[in-house]
């Protein structure tokens, strides 16, 4: 799940640096596209953190899986 949420980011980062390239949209759009790459690259972190503390290794895992 981690992987995916980053995998996501990165394509949409991939995805705003080819639309700010081709002049398609200006400083705002891509400040928008930031905050939402952010907001989804953010959420696999903070499920990371927040479980980090649980033991044993297999509850953590699962617990990580939900996020």
């Amino acid at each position: 799940m981690i992987s995916a949420t980053y995998g996501i980011a990165g394509f949409l980062l991939i995805g705003s640096a080819l639309m700010f390239r081709s002049n398609d949209i200006g400083a705002v759009g891509q400040s928008i596209w930031f905050t939402a790459i952010f907001f989804i690259a953010s959420s696999a972190s903070s499920a990371y953190l927040t479980v980090s503390e649980v033991f044993p290794l297999e509850i953590r895992a699962f617990a990580i899986s939900i996020f």
